[in-house]
């Protein structure tokens, strides 16, 4: 498997109210999974969200991933009947998604005086549904 590339479709940021938020909540969401050319495409969305409604940024973008033929029949069949992705490649999508977003979303929150979203550490998917953890 091969992280290809990384188009961002929609980028969004808002400042709702002047004072510093607490925190940040950053949620990210896998939308759609499909093959297109000998590639998957991920498409997803990375939200943050500040504290204290202080305000928002938005992401929606698709990542390229190259892998074998019968990777990607995997791939796309696990995701078509249980919208689940296998751990080590759900792992790597979402760090990925994570790197780029949270490097963009820190140029967007500076034009409207907000502090970055921060990049937490690698994200690691445990078995059994044990929860995550970071390293």
């Amino acid at each position: 498997m091969a992280i290809t590339g990384m188009r961002i479709v929609k980028a969004e940021i808002t400042r709702d109210k002047n004072e510093m938020p607490s925190g940040i909540g950053i949620n990210m969401a896998i939308t759609e999974l499909k093959e297109e050319a000998g590639l998957i495409e991920i498409h997803f969305t990375y939200r943050a969200d500040y504290a204290e409604k202080v305000g928002m940024l938005l992401i929606t973008g698709i990542l390229f991933v190259e892998d074998e033929k019968k990777a990607r029949d995997e791939i796309i069949r696990g995701w078509k009947t249980k919208k689940k992705l296998e751990d080590a490649f759900a792992e790597e999508v979402l760090n990925n998604i994570n790197f780029a977003c949270g490097a963009h979303g820190t140029l967007m929150a500076r034009v409207v005086n907000l502090q970055p979203p921060l990049i937490p550490p690698r994200i690691r998917l445990e078995k059994s549904g044990a929860g995550a953890s970071a390293a």
